[in-house]
């Protein structure tokens, strides 16, 4: 297929590239697979890469199965940003989409809402709502997820936050800014960051979240860290020691399945 959008002169083969970061998925990446087919292409290619670090639940297996192009990273040499950069190198498209392996796309325009921005020119990096599972989610990290991901889009948006959970990056910005590998979290938002200190543009897509599982609070904490740090000091509190398993949640509109993970 032939895409029928503008965007990024130094367009991939393809149109967009998936970038999944997995460790131990295998519970919530088959509907993350189903809910990516399901998607409505608009004329767009896509492929999908994964990287796993050190999976041993059946996760690659799953992946295989579904035609994912697998790219393995070392579990010692893990880091939120190695990891994206290792899943960039692969990648092909000319819009790169990262969504984590246990976050759950909730619309069949998921996908093209979170690329149009990017392709329209109207910014270089945008992340996309995210919401709890209806039935794991209890009703302060409800509240949370209500608080820093609204309803209302923001393209371009003020200041830095994002959530590499759900998000989209042209490829040719990250060529010129890959992500800091050395960083044990909020990766994300430094780049965001480093992307408006050099004059581009970042946004918020609203209109269709992702979803997925909260467990012990560890997503919700993430998220209510890093827009304190954003809030009090204008400067993400990173720290640069030895990889963490911390996972994140997600996505447009996702639901995220959050427990210590990828």
């Amino acid at each position: 297929m032939t895409s029928t959008m503008g965007g990024d002169p130094d367009g991939g083969a393809i149109d967009i590239s998936i970038v999944i970061r997995t460790y131990n998925e295998a519970r919530w990446l088959p509907e993350l697979l189903a809910a990516i087919d399901r998607q409505t292409m608009h004329g767009m290619t896509r492929e999908i890469v994964l990287v796993d670090s050190g999976s041993t639940d059946g996760t690659v297996q799953i992946a295989q199965e579904h035609g994912c192009r697998i790219v393995r990273i070392e579990q010692h040499r893990f880091s939120f940003g190695r990891s994206l950069n290792t899943g960039c190198h692969a990648a092909r498209g000319r819009w790169l989409v990262f969504i984590s392996g246990h976050c759950i796309p909730t619309d069949a325009d998921w996908l093209h809402n979170l690329v149009t921005p990017l392709a329209r020119g109207l910014c270089v990096y945008a992340y996309g709502r995210q919401q709890g599972h209806p039935e794991l989610t209890r009703f302060s990290e409800g509240q949370l997820f209500r608080k820093y991901y609204p309803e209302t889009s923001a393209v371009p948006q003020e200041g830095f936050f994002c959530n590499n959970a759900n998000a989209a990056l042209l490829r040719s910005v990250w060529r010129l800014h890959p992500f800091d590998e050395e960083l044990t979290g909020l990766e994300d938002m430094a780049l965001a960051k480093k992307l408006r200190d050099a004059g581009h543009a970042t946004g918020y897509v609203a209109g269709f979240a992702t979803s997925a599982e909260t467990s012990r609070g560890d997503c919700w904490r993430q998220t209510w860290r890093s827009a304190s740090m954003i809030r009090l000091t204008g400067i993400p509190a990173i720290c640069r020691s030895s990889p963490t398993r911390h996972g994140r949640t997600v996505s447009n509109s996702a639901i995220s399945s959050c427990s210590p993970r990828r």
